[in-house]
């Protein structure tokens, strides 16, 4: 079936048929729940008060959202803070003053359980973690930490949802925290429980919603099976940059000549079954994980990631189709019953589950202010061209987070939450710089490690990816120059480009709703990979395409 070329843009607000209200969420401030379309709402019965809401996020076209992504957000949403099988306990052992989400098994009063908060059942289970911006957290850090993860393909960091609590029954949880804190000896966090019921109180803009009803913030997954990283979590920099692990990923010589067994010995991974498939998982989810890790802390102003790492274990293996597979090692009783290859040992996965303290300007930034990501010399190719598709489509990803992640111009530090894509420019433009030198060496693939493919003269072939780093723009994309013109004229804000007349594939689609794109170039049918040049799509009648060329917004299919 042959489709004529077509135009489309589609613009922030949505067609006639899911229309939502305009607002201004550069100027966000106290949070406007009107600005969240109704399908997405959760509501939450308040006696005699006003429904409570959790708002099921959208996620940005292209970016790498799982399955699970979408169950844990549909689960964070359903957690009713009322209910009989729901307890609320004030977080005492860290210095966020937030509150944590346990499930009650039958038997198990919820009174009884919040008055003092021991969990001596173990049917009892930590669920999920309210925190809002206070202390060093910022609510738009946890949520922004979310999809900019995703944005780059990187799965280490749980997902999180934007929910509401009724503010007088905030204020009698702040208490409770007040006296929790107290009660086991942690003067700093009561310190920060007494901080929060005082801006709770004076209705602080980064706390409350517009009609003053009820807190907001982030409820975000409380990973389970996880343990701090026993290699890298450590609390000084200079200790952190002197591990094993750290030290590969700064290595300068090919991964292949780095991920040797006196390297493995220095970790204490002894040789096993299946030895060179252990030593490519093992080294290369690891180097992985740690580039990842500093990649992602960079462009979001982290501030307390050391000291704050996590993992999990899992075993790898070779499916029957030959793809590769993993499975928690805690559900793992003999691993060669999993397949003929296999692992030999568990191999660890990097948790990022505490993101609160992020968007920070200057030193705050620890990697940025101390150049660390400048000195990684292997990167996984995947990560990379996703970087250089995010710093192309700023302005899309800018009005996306805005949006979905609660952010202001300005975080409750004064600092302009700009921040973002001045490191973001920082990343794309000092990597870019390394591939072309060869500093940065894209290797870190298990498949091509194991076939001895991944050298030096063939990550330089992926290095250039339609990316123009002197303006960090999509060559010859013409509407997203035009967006990115807009945005800097008078007040900064972004205005979103309403082409004049919506264009749909011929011949399939009704002029109806189209998929909102935050302004991002995509067809009204997929979005799972960037650029869309060279990609396979499908429509909505289940036809497959081929895009063969993308020019200005003009697909050709």
């Amino acid at each position: 079936m042959k489709f004529e070329a077509l135009s489309i843009w589609v613009s922030f607000t949505m067609l006639t048929a899911c229309k939502t209200a305009k607002v201004d969420t550069s100027e966000l401030k106290y949070l406007n729940k009107k600005q969240y379309d109704q399908s997405r709402i959760v509501k939450f019965s308040v006696p005699d008060g006003i429904a409570e809401i959790c708002v099921m996020p959208k996620h940005f076209p292209g970016a790498d959202y799982t399955k699970g992504d979408l169950k844990d957000e549909k689960e964070l949403c359903s957690y009713d803070f009322r209910a009989i099988n729901y307890a609320l306990c004030p977080k005492v052992s860290s210095t966020n003053p937030g509150l944590e989400v346990f499930n009650l098994p039958d038997g198990v009063e919820k009174v009884q359980f919040e008055s003092n908060c021991r969990k001596s059942n173990p049917e009892i289970k930590k669920l999920a973690k309210y925190k809002m911006s206070v202390s060093c957290s910022y609510t738009g850090s946890i949520l922004s930490y979310y999809h900019m993860s995703r944005i780059l393909g990187i799965k280490s960091v749980p997902p999180a949802v934007i929910r509401t609590f009724d503010l007088e029954d905030h204020k009698k949880y702040t208490q409770k925290g007040i006296q929790h804190s107290n009660s086991v000896g942690n003067s700093y966090i009561a310190g920060n429980w007494i901080e929060l019921a005082r801006l709770l109180d004076q209705e602080d803009k980064f706390l409350l919603t517009e009609d003053r009803s009820q807190s907001f913030g982030a409820l975000s997954v409380n990973p389970r099976g996880e343990q701090r990283h026993q290699s890298i979590n450590v609390g000084s920099y200079s200790s952190f940059m002197n591990k094993p692990h750290v030290k590969a990923v700064f290595n300068p010589q090919p991964i292949r000549d780095v991920l040797n067994d006196s390297f493995f010995a220095s970790i204490g991974v002894k040789a096993g079954a299946n030895w060179d498939f252990t030593k490519a998982v093992y080294g290369i989810k690891s180097a992985v994980d740690i580039s990842n890790m500093i990649l992602l802390d960079t462009i979001m102003g982290q501030q307390d990631r050391l000291g704050n790492i996590h993992t999990r274990n899992y075993y790898y293996y070779r499916n029957d189709e030959g793809s590769l597979s993993r499975k928690k090692s805690s559900k793992v009783g003999t691993p060669h019953l999993l397949s003929n290859i296999y692992t030999s040992v568990p191999v660890p996965r990097m948790i990022l589950k505490d993101n609160d303290c992020g968007i920070r300007k200057g030193e705050s930034n620890i990697f940025r202010s101390l150049g660390t990501l400048a000195q990684i010399r292997h990167m996984s190719k995947d990560t990379y061209k996703r970087l250089m598709w995010a710093a192309k489509n700023w302005a899309s990803v800018k009005k996306f987070l805005y949006l979905e992640s609660t952010m202001a111009t300005t975080n409750f530090w004064g600092e302009d939450t700009s921040v973002i894509r001045e490191n973001l420019n920082y990343a794309s433009t000092t990597l870019y710089d390394n591939c072309k030198s060869g500093k940065l060496i894209l290797d870190l693939d298990v498949s091509e490690h194991l076939l001895g493919t991944n050298t030096p003269e063939k990550s330089r072939g992926f290095c250039d990816v339609s990316f123009d780093p002197s303006e960090g723009q999509i060559a010859d994309n013409k509407i997203s120059d035009e967006i990115v013109e807009r945005e800097s004229t008078e007040s900064g804000n972004l205005t979103p480009v309403v082409p004049s007349e919506s264009v749909v594939v011929a011949k399939t689609w009704k002029k109806t709703c189209v998929i909102d794109t935050f302004g991002a170039p995509s067809l009204p049918i997929w979005k799972y990979k960037h650029p869309f040049r060279e990609q396979v799509g499908r429509l909505a009648n289940g036809e497959r395409v081929y895009v063969t060329r993308e020019d200005g917004g003009v697909f050709e299919i």
